[in-house]
């Protein structure tokens, strides 16, 4: 297939892992996916390496599957270059051939069994990622589940034929007959108005052509969006009206977690708890925080009511990794880098210029602050639900700040989902709010990381 129409890129560094690669291609093609494939060696082709990366966006690729064989570092130098997907497919080549976890396999099974089953497997999770905004790859592993592909069946005996137009369909006491050939245009007539309508959409998107002459169109990703899709095999869950930021109906009430590990149960609880747009009270390593999911508008409008927060005031963005400002800041500069180097995980919050469009549900304005945190709850949670936290200190506006569970419950009691109890937490400031949107770089408030720490990092840069 053309290289337009790509949607998965699969990177080898040599020809030895051209062959152990061959089961995600054959998967990916089995299913419809078109893939492109690069062959770069890092040491002598570089540029051409980071190049294809970083152009993979602009070209369709929405997924990259990287061979971890000849050189392990290469799907993190790939996931460097770009902010697309990175799934590092482990292959039983050079140093990984001598790994404990590569020897317990090959215990069981031969190398290149192995290796098929990584790659299928890679790209199998490849299409879970495409199926998130499109629904044509929910139905491919759908008929992957079922034991259907995209393969032609052997030409062993002569077709079977056709079916009549009308078949009576028997349950007990009832006739039901459905007309084929009516329920096929019916699909049609619907397909198309669902195009139809999405015509009027922003004009972010990229048309392709298949083999069959057939236009399709990808959306671009937005990280200040929900996720959306169908889960084969569950029913949709009704939507309540976009206007009602009404309180999930669970309330997991109060919890003790351990501060230091995180019980395993109480994260994939609390996880729940944000996915079905609840908020949740969490220890930080400054003072109780109170979070929504930070791609749910209704949650963060949620929380801005719980809070008394004003609609005008923007909330904090906590991240588990650097990486993702790429979709959140537009001035990670040198000297933003060292800082952040420096202080990260930890207290300290840095205003950055915002991507026009992305999480102005959590901050209307131009810019939006964003912080690494320095505790196991919070980075349990974003690790666990794979995105941002939109997340203010658990009081209610201009209220003192709460420092154990106790406070957080005579603030909120019910209003909240889930209170993650860990007791007091040890005296401590909030965070320091430093703003790097323009220089000199102005501390907003003052907390554990001090003006003179940070102008042993930037030097003049800061205004005292």
């Amino acid at each position: 297939m053309a290289n337009e129409q790509a949607r998965v890129g699969i990177v080898v560094a040599g020809a030895e892992e051209l062959d152990p690669m061959q089961p995600a291609r054959k998967t990916l093609e089995r299913l419809g996916c078109p893939c492109e494939t690069l062959r770069a060696e890092p040491w002598r082709e570089p540029m051409k390496l980071l190049g294809w990366a970083e152009q993979a966006e602009m070209r369709g690729l929405r997924v990259l599957l990287v061979a971890a064989g000849l050189v392990p570092q290469l799907p993190g130098l790939i996931a460097a270059a770009t902010r697309l997907p990175v799934i590092a497919v482990p292959l039983a080549l050079g140093s990984l051939r001598d790994s404990e976890l590569t020897q317990l396999a090959l215990a069981t099974a031969p190398v290149s069994a192995v290796e098929a089953g990584a790659a299928e497997a890679a790209a199998l999770q490849a299409l879970r990622i495409l199926a998130v905004g499109e629904d044509r790859w929910v139905m491919a592993l759908d008929r992957y589940a079922r034991g259907a592909t995209a393969e032609p069946a052997p030409k062993t005996a002569p077709p079977k034929p056709a079916p009549p137009a009308e078949e009576p369909y028997q349950i007990p006491r009832k006739t039901y007959r459905i007309n084929l050939e009516e329920a096929k245009a019916a699909a049609a007539a619907q397909e198309t108005e669902e195009w139809e309508r999405d015509a009027d959409a922003p004009k972010d998107l990229f048309e392709f052509v298949d083999d069959s002459g057939e236009k399709f169109e990808v959306r671009r990703p937005r990280l200040d969006q929900p996720l959306s899709g169908k889960v084969v095999g569950k029913e949709p869950a009704e939507e309540q009206p976009a206007e009602s930021p009404a309180a999930p109906a669970r309330i997991l009430g109060r919890r003790w977690i351990d501060p230091e590990a995180p019980e395993v149960e109480l994260i994939e609880d609390a996880v729940d708890c944000l996915l079905e747009g609840g908020l949740v009270a969490l220890p930080t390593e400054t003072v109780y925080g109170l979070a929504a999911d930070a791609t749910n508008p209704r949650a963060v409008e949620r929380l801005f009511a719980v809070k008394g927060r004003e609609r005008s005031k923007s909330i904090t963005l906590l991240i588990d990794s650097p990486r993702l400002l790429a979709g959140i800041a537009r001035n990670v500069t040198v000297e933003v880098r060292r800082l952040m180097e420096a202080f990260w995980p930890g207290p300290l919050t840095i205003v950055f210029q915002k991507r026009s469009g992305n999480f102005d549900h959590v901050s209307p304005g131009e810019t939006i602050g964003v912080r690494l945190p320095d505790h196991s709850v919070p980075l349990a949670l974003m690790q666990a639900l794979a995105r941002p936290l939109a997340c203010t200190s658990a009081n209610i506006a201009d209220q003192p700040d709460a420092t154990s569970s106790d406070q957080v419950n005579a603030y909120f009691g019910d209003r909240i989902n889930l209170l993650l109890d860990s007791g007091q937490l040890p005296p401590a400031p909030p965070s320091t709010v430093l703003d790097v949107t323009g220089e000199p770089y102005r501390i907003l408030r003052e907390g554990p990381v001090t003006a003179e720490q940070i102008a042993a990092i930037v030097g003049d840069k800061i205004e005292f």
